[in-house]
Parts: C-alpha cells; sequence; structure tokens
C-alpha cells in the first residue's frame, strides 16, 4: 500500500481491485512525485480484468498539470487491462474535472459515478 498526505493507493488480489483515494487539493504535480511510480508497482501486481474503486469524495479540482498527470496514469491503467472504473465524487466540481480527465485519457467509457461506495462496490461486484 501507498499512503501519503495527498493519496491512498492499494491492490486487493483477491478481489483484483484497486483501491484509490484522492485527498484535498493538489496545487502541482511537485506533490505527488512518486504517483506514476506507485501506479507502476500496483499496477504489475493486477490480474487482467481488474477494477478501480476509486474514492474521490475528498478530491478538489485540479489544476491543469495535475489533470495531465491523471490523464497520464488512467491511460497506463486502460493498457493494463482494467475492466470497470467506479468513482464515488463528492462534489460537482470534483466530477467536471473527472470527466474532463476521462475524456482525454479515454476512461470516460470504462467509467461510472457514484454519490457512495457502497453503491460503486456493488456495481463493481456485479461483473
Amino acid at each position: 500500500m501507498y499512503a501519503n498526505e495527498f493519496y491512498d493507493l492499494d491492490y486487493s488480489p483477491a478481489q483484483n481491485q484497486v483501491n484509490w483515494k484522492v485527498k484535498g487539493l493538489w496545487r502541482s504535480v511537485g506533490v505527488v512525485p512518486n504517483m506514476e511510480k506507485d501506479w507502476g508497482a500496483i499496477l504489475a501486481q493486477t490480474k487482467s480484468g481488474f477494477n478501480v474503486l476509486a474514492d474521490l469524495t475528498e478530491m478538489k479540482p485540479p489544476p491543469q498539470d495535475v489533470e495531465a498527470l491523471h490523464a497520464k496514469v488512467q491511460k497506463q491503467i486502460i493498457d493494463t487491462g482494467v475492466h470497470k472504473i467506479a468513482a464515488v465524487i463528492g462534489s460537482a466540481l470534483v466530477d467536471m474535472s473527472v470527466q474532463h480527465i476521462g475524456k482525454q485519457s479515454g476512461m470516460i467509457q470504462l467509467m461510472s459515478n457514484f454519490a457512495d461506495e457502497a453503491s460503486a462496490q456493488a456495481w463493481l461486484d456485479a461483473s
């Protein structure tokens, strides 16, 4: 597991699921210098057809350079063989950012947004 003041990232082999929690405002990509490396290590553990549960309830709308970093990592997630992504979103502004990033990366068609984690997990489990 990778945990810092900006995110928690973990993989559950039993569920073949990556759990991703984004916390607070990332003022620039400089505050998350290990994000790509951490995601790479997690993705190396996954089996094809894995799911992602993204808790974005504490996320603040990111600046453009951070959006680009998210889009870059999302492309890696897609290339690794993700099946579905469930995003739990707490604000309309974050939802707009997530939609914008997802369109850039191509992840938008694999993703559904939810108001709570239980609904998101149920959707992932209903593969």
